[in-house]
C-alpha cells in the first residue's frame, strides 16, 4: 500500500488495484510524477511501493509547525523592492547562549531541518513580524540579533519582551533565532 500524506488536507490512501510487476512499474511512474517513489523487492519478486510523503505548500496557522518546511510558520512578509512576498517560517532550534553578530550568522548556516539548509537570522522587519506573531514562542528575557546591519560595526537588535529594536556594537553577546523564507 502506498501512502501519500498531504498536510493540512484529508489524509489520502492510495492502494494499486493488483500487485502484478506491469501493475506495480504503471503505479511507480504515477508516484514519481507526482513526488517521489522509493522501491524495494519483497521476497516475490515483485516491486511494491514504499510511502510517499508529498507536503502541502499550503501553510498551517500562525504558531503551528510546518511540516516539511523546517519550522513554525509565522505569517507572510513582504518582499522588499523588487523581491517577491513569502512566508516566514522560524527554525524550533533555540540556542541557550549568546552570540556575537558573526557567529550568528555563522551558526545559521549549520541549521537543518526537515531537509533545508537555508536558515538566516531574520531581517528587522521580519523580527517585528517574529514579535507580532510568535513572541510567546521566543524567549523575551535576552535581546536577540536581526540580520540587518544598523551601521558600522552595529547590527539590530530585537527585545522581544516589548518590542523595541535598537543598534548593538556586533562583538555584543546576544541570542539568535533563524528563519528561512519560502517565496509566494
Amino acid at each position: 500500500m502506498t501512502t501519500i500524506v498531504i498536510e493540512g488536507a484529508a489524509r489520502i490512501t492510495i492502494t494499486p488495484p493488483t500487485t502484478s510487476s506491469e501493475a506495480m512499474a504503471a503505479f511507480e511512474r504515477v508516484m514519481q510524477k507526482i513526488g517521489r517513489a522509493d522501491t524495494q523487492e519483497t521476497q516475490a519478486g515483485v516491486r511494491e511501493g514504499t510511502a510517499v510523503e508529498i507536503f502541502s505548500t499550503t501553510p498551517p496557522r500562525i504558531g503551528q509547525y510546518w511540516r516539511g518546511q523546517g519550522g513554525i510558520y509565522a505569517g507572510i512578509a513582504r518582499g522588499q523592492a523588487v523581491e517577491p512576498d513569502y512566508h516566514l517560517i522560524l527554525a524550533v532550534e533555540a540556542p541557550e547562549t549568546g552570540f556575537t553578530w558573526e557567529a550568528a550568522k555563522t551558526h545559521a548556516k549549520t541549521i537543518v531541518a526537515d531537509g533545508h539548509n537555508d536558515f538566516a537570522l531574520p531581517m528587522r522587519f521580519e523580527s517585528a513580524l517574529l514579535y507580532a506573531n510568535l513572541r510567546d514562542m521566543i524567549n523575551a528575557d535576552h535581546w536577540h540579533w536581526t540580520g540587518t546591519e544598523h551601521s558600522a560595526g552595529r547590527a539590530f537588535n530585537q527585545s522581544f519582551d516589548d518590542g523595541y529594536q535598537n543598534g548593538y556594537g556586533v562583538s555584543f553577546e546576544a541570542r539568535a533565532r533563524f528563519v528561512r523564507r519560502l517565496v509566494l
